[in-house]
This record gives C-alpha cells, structure tokens and sequence, in this order.
C-alpha cells in the first residue's frame, strides 16, 4: 500500500514513515523544497516536494497514493501574526483532504497541531477521515463540527 506522510522529514512524520515501512507500507513524503530531511537518512521513502498551501503540489503528491497521514504543520507555538499558524492548519489542511478526495484516496488520517484555535470550517465525510487531536480535541471540534454533511 503507496501512504503519503505531509511533513515526513518533521519529528512525527519521520516516525509515521518509520512505522509506515515497518507495516510493509511504501511511504511518500511530501516535503517542502529546501527543507531539512536528516529525519529521513537511509529511510526507503520516495519524496515529493510541494508545500501545504499550494493545492496543485498537494494534489500531485498524491498520485497513486491509497491512504494519507496528514501531519504536516508549522513547527512553532507562537507567530506575530496568528495566521502564519492557522493558515497551513486549516487551508492546507482543506488542501489535502480534498486532493485526497478527488484523487479518490480510501483514507485520511488527520492529526491538528497546537495553536490551531480557529472558527474555520472543513466538511468531509467521517467515513472518509480519522482525527487524531490528543489534548486539543475541543479545537478539532470547532474545525470540523459539521463532517459529512457535504
């Protein structure tokens, strides 16, 4: 099974990939250019480069791709402007759930990042997605409370 992990070459993502190949998986890293990939040294993962809030990078990053672990996200708690966070946390969340669903992906698999606090709203179906938000569970919540009514 071909997996695509956003933010492979980040601490979760290098872990997900780890666990990815450790099923039988053949993982995909999306990674954005430049991007520091020590995390992935010596890992069999094929990377694809493009960036969250890019939704043509997304959307190619999923060619061929069955299921997505979206983990990819702004490695900081803080931001002058706020929107440096919310922004990749909920657009380019929105950017890969839908490339995922017109790429006809069988399953997501989301995990929100701290400092996502947002009244934004994605409508997906939950068949379609697992959330994974330990400890900001209120915050998934309020992003997502009207799933799989599109």
């Amino acid at each position: 099974m071909k997996v695509l992990v956003t933010g492979a070459n980040g601490h979760v993502g290098s872990h997900v990939v780890r666990a990815a190949l450790a099923a039988g998986w053949t993982p995909v890293g999306l990674v954005r250019e430049g991007s520091d990939r020590r995390a992935l040294a010596g890992l069999d993962v094929e990377l694809r480069t493009g960036e969250l809030l890019d939704a043509g990078s997304v959307d190619r990053a999923m060619d061929g791709v069955e299921l997505v672990f979206h983990v990819g996200a702004v490695h900081r708690n803080f931001a002058a402007d706020p929107a440096q966070i919310e922004r990749p946390a909920v657009e380019g969340t929105r950017n890969v759930l839908e490339a995922a669903s017109r790429r006809g992906v069988q399953r997501a698999s989301v995990q929100f990042g701290m400092g996502l606090d947002s009244d934004q709203r994605l409508r997906f179906p939950l068949r379609f997605m697992s959330l994974d938000a330990p400890n900001r569970g209120a915050s998934a919540q309020r992003l997502i409370p009207s799933a799989g009514t599109r």
